[in-house]
């Protein structure tokens, strides 16, 4: 199949903008993000397939991270960025157990305020995500690389922030975390041991 193995993707965000969701009952229809949801009594939340429990409105990035999925080869890998909000608001919680229950997620990094500053201050993060072979089981428990970045190289108005020397002069080396944290999810992907840290565990 044509698949991807590797989605690498930044989706439009719709914020607390209505007029960004997406509320076109044809699009929405595709999608089980685009239906409501219900909780039983243990909590597990499952999605309607009815047409008659569309959702008015869905945020576009919900809707990119469920096709990016779709798409995915059995075995391949996203890194896609989401709202922070998607990791801790309660109204996300049904998308997050969706995902824990039928994908590993297997790094997750929050990125700093400024990141996409000056054009955007909402908050973000990175998912990195496996789709499991059809004969995989997902397991109860399993290791989860996070870190949260501390340094992005620029202010909030996207100004560079450069390391500085013991003079206090510019080194022209942009002051950021980004490559700690690469080498760091490296690392714990090929099974070492994480050092000390205090933004990534």
């Amino acid at each position: 199949s044509n698949a991807p193995m590797v989605i690498a993707t930044n989706p439009p965000f719709s914020g607390q903008k209505v007029e960004s969701m997406i509320s076109d009952k044809a699009i929405l229809k595709g999608f089980a993000f685009g239906h409501s949801c219900k909780a039983n009594e243990d909590g597990e939340f499952s999605f309607s397939s009815n047409d008659d429990d569309i959702l008015p409105r869905q945020a576009p990035e919900l809707l990119f991270l469920e096709r990016c999925l779709d798409w995915l080869k059995p075995g391949g890998r996203i890194g896609i960025v989401m709202p922070k909000g998607f990791l801790d608001n309660i109204s996300y919680e049904q998308y997050r157990q969706w995902l824990l229950k039928h994908y590993m997620l297997n790094g997750v990094v929050t990125l700093h305020k400024d990141t996409f500053q000056p054009d955007t201050g909402v908050r973000t993060c990175i998912l990195f995500i496996t789709k499991p072979e059809k004969e995989d089981v997902i397991p109860e428990d399993y290791p989860i690389f996070m870190a949260i970045s501390q340094r992005i190289g620029q202010d909030s108005k996207g100004n560079s922030v450069f390391i500085l020397d013991g003079n206090g002069k510019s080194t022209g080396v942009l002051n950021h975390d980004l490559d700690d944290i690469a080498d760091a999810y490296l690392n714990f992907k090929n099974g070492n041991s994480l050092k000390d840290s205090e933004y990534i565990y």
